[in-house]
């Protein structure tokens, strides 16, 4: 029986209008993504690379819902009253930076599942903290006292609030040691084996989404350029872009221009 589709996107562009000229009358179309087709079933880990500018958190962005796509379309496979919100989940880079600096911990938590009218929110809380493997005791703290491990945890748990089927995850580890980032690694296989939950992996660093993910999407330009197992990626891969990416120290990308 086939695999059924989390969600499939069909032939996704996206392109914004530049002003120009000495006084900015003229205008140019800026063409970000071009023709993306991508199809995620449960489960699926997918890891999408390419250089700074390529279109990856443009096309992430899309995916979460936060920018609508000037071509194409896209569906979720799954209940035609599902809400979008439930469906998909963001990881962001700054983990501490995505939680508000006036609220504790806790009140960050139950925000969403109040919004949401989530039954029992604190025992909710209780089991996502158990599940990335939390102490309930640092929710009195505010974002800028925990380590950066434990606020990508907390995020995660924070995610997971309302049982999402795909998971979005942008530069997740870059601020994070060594020890951190395996860390997470390992509460996102055990999370796909538990859950069945989707990842979406924007990264530049190759060696760790190679050793995560179940294949790799090559972006260049906006447009797929590579797609190909992570499983012997090292090996087969043909394009130029994929070939630099091999041979490229991972860095974080500035600002805006992943």
């Amino acid at each position: 029986m086939p695999e059924p589709t989390l969600v499939r996107l069909s032939r996704v562009g996206h392109r914004y209008v530049q002003a120009t000229g000495a006084f900015g009358l003229a205008r140019r179309d800026i063409e970000t993504l071009k023709d993306i087709d991508l199809e995620i079933a449960p489960g699926e880990f997918i890891a999408i690379v390419g250089p700074s500018g390529a279109g990856k958190s443009t096309l992430l962005r899309i995916m979460a819902g936060l920018m609508s796509p000037t071509e194409g379309e896209i569906r979720w496979g799954a209940p035609p009253r599902a809400r979008p919100e439930r469906l998909v989940q963001v990881l962001f880079q700054n983990a501490a930076a995505s939680f508000d600096p006036r609220l504790t911990l806790r009140e960050s938590l139950l925000e969403p599942l109040l919004a949401h009218r989530i039954d029992d929110p604190a025992a909710l809380i209780r089991a996502r903290l158990e599940e990335v493997g939390l102490d309930e005791d640092l929710l009195s703290r505010p974002p800028s006292q925990l380590s950066g491990g434990e606020a990508q945890r907390l995020a995660l748990a924070r995610a997971l609030s309302l049982d999402p089927k795909l998971l979005l995850a942008d530069e997740p580890t870059a601020s994070l040691d060594t020890v951190s980032r395996a860390e997470v690694a390992r509460l996102l296989r055990r999370l796909r084996d538990q859950r069945r939950l989707g990842l979406v992996l924007v990264t530049h660093d190759l060696p760790f989404a190679l050793s995560l993910v179940d294949s790799v999407l090559v972006l260049s330009e906006g447009q797929i350029v590579e797609r190909a197992q992570a499983m012997g990626f090292t090996a087969k891969a043909r394009h130029a872009v994929s070939r630099s990416l091999l041979i490229a120290p991972a860095e974080t990308s500035p600002q805006g221009r992943t």
